[in-house]
């Protein structure tokens, strides 16, 4: 996507006034944390972005943030691009180290992707990298601006038994099977977390794009010596969306989840046909965050909206969740690290939800994983923590209620 001029649209490069935050005591620190992820920023961002450093108060909490939401390497290069100045000595000192550290991490885990890729390729086995390596070479464009993480491959399911036998055969580690659509390896020669997946989430029976169509949609990508085998933008973008709302059940939205759908989307760029897959995405209703991912890279990182999304944002149901969404996320980026001060990751998702079948889908879905995560607790907490979940399950219309009485009130 083009850079927008400045002159025709001037609140697009302006500090995005959230009302409902100004109790928020490290507002301005979180501002500051998301314009600093732009990929491309301007000599404006730069003058805005010191006025802004000029009012942080707490460096300790900033260096903390940046860290636990796995963005302090793409601040660093920032930092760095743009010279800024006013920020802690110390705060950039502990940037760099998490760069360096993540360089380390990275190299070590794309040695064991070729191994795997190639272990993979020499038995026939069809084969999808998922997430993190695709992320550093096709969108941050850089291996060390972002964590990989773990290495997902996605398998097909026809061939995973014979993947299975082959990780058998070789320095690879079953660790445990904590969800019914992957297993999980340790490399115990790089120390690297793999994962193979015969599914994209669980329980598969809500996900409405068929596993077939993820494998078919797939790209080659050649690195150095070898080719790896991963998904288009388009399909990319469905599976963060998809993860957004179904595996994020228990797993607070980190800051870099929407980093990663704005690199994306600014890959694909404003020519892509998103009438259409405004169409697909809303079939598994992860609509809004769809339209939340593109309103934060129009607010934080002056990315223009693409003009078919901007019937959908003007609309108050929707201006309602925005809040809702930015509220929450503003509370992770402090907390996220902080079982005490945690929020239930499962109101996002059954509050974003864009159709009301949706919700009581995923309802479903966090009273299945509940049980779930009860079936491997000790004996004698499942009872009581099963009945837990029920009664917060049972609370949470009469929470809707009362914040839709609020929100109108206070419209009013």
């Amino acid at each position: 996507m083009t850079r927008p001029d400045p002159n025709q649209d001037k609140h697009m490069n302006a500090r995005p006034d959230f009302l409902f935050l100004k109790k928020d005591t490290l507002y301005t620190e979180k501002i500051v944390l998301l314009r600093l992820c732009s990929f491309n920023p301007s000599p404006e961002d730069k003058h805005q972005l010191e006025q802004l450093i000029a009012s942080v108060k707490d460096w300790r909490m900033f260096a903390y943030m940046a860290k636990a939401n796995g963005i302090s390497a793409l601040l660093y290069k920032n930092i760095v691009d743009l010279k800024l100045e006013g920020i802690d000595k110390s705060c950039t000192a502990e940037f760099l180290h998490e760069f360096h550290s993540i360089k380390f991490r990275n190299t070590l885990k794309i040695i064991a992707l070729k191994q795997l890729v190639t272990l993979l390729e020499n038995d026939s086995i069809h084969y999808v990298v998922l997430r993190g390596y695709q992320f550093i070479r096709r969108y941050y464009m850089h291996l060390f601006y972002r964590d990989i993480g773990d290495l997902d491959f996605l398998i097909d399911p026809d061939s995973f038994e014979k993947a299975v036998r082959l990780m058998e055969k070789h320095p690879y580690r079953l660790i445990t099977m904590p969800y019914e659509h992957h297993l999980m390896y340790i490399d115990t020669k790089h120390n690297v977390q793999i994962e193979l997946h015969h599914d994209i989430i669980s329980p598969p029976h809500y996900f409405k794009y068929a596993l077939s169509e993820f494998l078919k949609n797939t790209v080659l990508y050649k690195d150095n010596e070898i080719t790896v085998r991963v998904l288009n933008n388009r399909y990319e973008l469905y599976l963060q969306l998809m993860n957004a709302l179904y595996a994020h059940a228990f797993v607070p939205f980190k800051a870099r989840n929407i980093v990663d759908v704005y690199a994306v989307m600014l890959s694909m760029g404003a020519d892509a046909p998103w009438e259409e897959i405004i169409k697909q995405v809303n079939s598994t209703g992860a609509l809004n965050y769809l339209l939340i991912s593109a309103r934060i890279c129009h607010d934080f990182f002056n990315v223009p909206m693409p003009q078919v999304f901007q019937q959908y944002v003007e609309e108050s149901r929707f201006k309602d969740k925005y809040e809702y969404f930015i509220g929450y996320l503003f509370h992770y980026m402090e907390y996220i690290k902080n079982p005490k001060f945690r929020k239930n990751p499962a109101l996002l998702q059954i509050r974003l939800a864009n159709t009301p079948a949706n919700s009581v889908r995923l309802l479903y879905h966090y009273l299945f994983l509940s049980a779930k995560y009860v079936r491997y607790s000790r004996l004698k907490l499942r009872v009581p923590i099963f009945l837990f979940h029920v009664i917060r399950l049972f609370l949470l219309p009469f929470r809707f209620i009362y914040k839709s009485l609020y929100t109108y009130i206070r419209n009013k």
